[in-house]
């Protein structure tokens, strides 16, 4: 992720970036015969892949050592979307591009420990996660139902501080 952190006061500032993210699921299938026993096994894997652009209020404090909290929100846009099927009787992949509606949307919240090496640069580690809050389906469900998005991230990077003194 590329993101840009805009200082309101030195411990409160708003965080906007985009990034490539993937999403999935793995459901395990068995298949049993009339008798109740196990015939073959197998896997069916779901990847969603997202160009996301997460915008978040952030607060934090200290200067070596710095701890930050991040709220906000996010939005997606679809890039590829794949199921595989792998086991016994057969292997398979197909695009469920068509399926799907091309835009993810939702709130997120993050917690990032930043450790300081120079005026400039530091060394960043955060946790983030993602509540999808629109129907990604473009196919109608079963009780009117929805699929949502959940994603729990961890990012690991450097940040170069840009502007001025602190």
């Amino acid at each position: 992720e590329v993101g840009f952190h805009y200082a309101i006061t030195p411990a409160f500032g708003l965080r906007i970036g985009a990034g490539y993210q993937t999403k999935g699921s793995r459901t395990q299938v068995l298949l049993i015969n009339p008798l109740g026993e196990q015939v073959a096994s197998g896997f069916v894997d779901q990847s969603l892949d997202y160009i996301t652009i997460p915008v978040m209020a952030r607060y934090g404090f200290g200067e070596r050592i710095r701890f930050t909290a991040g709220g906000g929100f996010y939005a997606g846009l679809l890039t590829r979307a794949r199921t595989v099927h792998a086991g016994q009787l057969r292997s398979s992949a197909q695009d469920i591009a068509d399926d799907l509606e091309p835009l993810d949307a939702g709130l997120c919240a993050s917690l990032e420990f930043a450790f300081r090496l120079s005026d400039r640069l530091r060394i960043t580690a955060e946790t983030r996660y993602g509540k999808g809050l629109t129907n990604i389906s473009a196919l109608p469900l079963v009780d009117d139902g929805s699929i949502r998005t959940n994603a729990a991230c961890l990012l690991i990077g450097l940040g170069y501080r840009l502007g001025g003194p602190r």
